[in-house]
């Protein structure tokens, strides 16, 4: 089953543009679009691994989320699922604030915005790894704790029981 990556952004001409760009280089991916947060939020069941997410969702129905209350939401109940936010506003500000409030990245739309939205899927990609070689060594560091611990554990049971005798004395 391919992953799944939603492209939300009440403007549909930006939601097939950052499709193209980002199908043409990553296939093993499927892709949606959704023209509002709320409609991106009922479909959080599908478990995606990205959200590209317009910040400024409500320019057509004041009344709808914007982006930073879509991803405050998706970060509540999919904390793993990685958000970027995708705004027109260049404010160093806005960028600080969503990062805050979980967001991986921020992309500014205009001419380099596709091929950043390439090299955003290429970093999360490779920080996933990172995380899941990280959690393995985790895991093998307290395995190996409690072998050692678990060997010396012995030694001192033998040691007092007069079984070993040439080991250097532990104090217990």
């Amino acid at each position: 089953m391919k992953q799944k990556i939603f492209l939300v952004d009440d403007e549909e001409m930006n939601v097939e543009l950052m499709k193209d760009a980002l199908s043409s280089k990553y296939s093993s991916f499927e892709f949606t679009g959704y023209a509002t947060g709320e409609e991106c939020l009922k479909a959080m069941d599908q478990n995606p691994k990205i959200i590209f997410l317009d910040y400024w969702l409500n320019s057509q129905n004041q009344g709808a989320m914007n982006g930073l209350q879509v991803l405050k939401n998706i970060k509540k109940g999919n904390p793993d699922t990685e958000v970027v936010i995708v705004s027109s506003q260049d404010k160093i500000e806005v960028a600080v604030n969503v990062m805050k409030n979980g967001a991986f990245d921020y992309i500014i739309k205009g001419e380099g915005a596709f091929h950043r939205a390439q090299q955003v899927v290429y970093n999360i990609i490779k920080y996933a790894e990172m995380k899941k070689t990280a959690n393995m060594y985790k895991r093998l560091t307290l395995i190996f704790a409690f072998a050692f611990l678990a060997v010396l554990f012995i030694i001192v049971i033998l040691q007092m029981q007069g079984l070993i005798l040439d080991f250097p004395s532990f104090s217990i």
